[in-house]
């Protein structure tokens, strides 16, 4: 679990298409906003993606591991839109750290 100066409020998270930068591949969404000099992070599954509360609770476990020693400022909300429950926490970690190269290739 993220530490809690590391955790951002979905229900404050606005997706207001001027101030978000969204990447996207085929399993992830990130919506990345420029805010405060920390960095804020979150993981948001629905009942679509993943029936079953444990994997939805199994796959936020995964990405907030991967997230856990991430180094940067501003807020980052994760959509998921696959069932990752069963995929390995390695490549999980593949599909956000490029999600990340790209979004600072397009920021510049």
């Amino acid at each position: 679990m993220l530490p809690s100066k590391n955790r951002l409020n979905i229900t404050s998270f606005n997706l207001n298409k001027n101030k978000v930068t969204k990447i996207e591949n085929e399993d992830i969404i990130l919506y990345y906003k420029k805010g405060d000099k920390i960095f804020k992070a979150a993981a948001q599954i629905s009942k679509k993606v993943a029936k079953l509360a444990v994997d939805r609770n199994r796959i936020r476990r995964k990405i907030s591991e991967v997230l856990k020693n991430q180094q940067g400022e501003g807020e980052y909300l994760f959509r998921v839109k696959k069932n990752l429950s069963r995929v390995e926490i390695l490549k999980i970690e593949k599909m956000i750290t490029d999600l990340i190269k790209k979004l600072n290739e397009k920021s510049g």
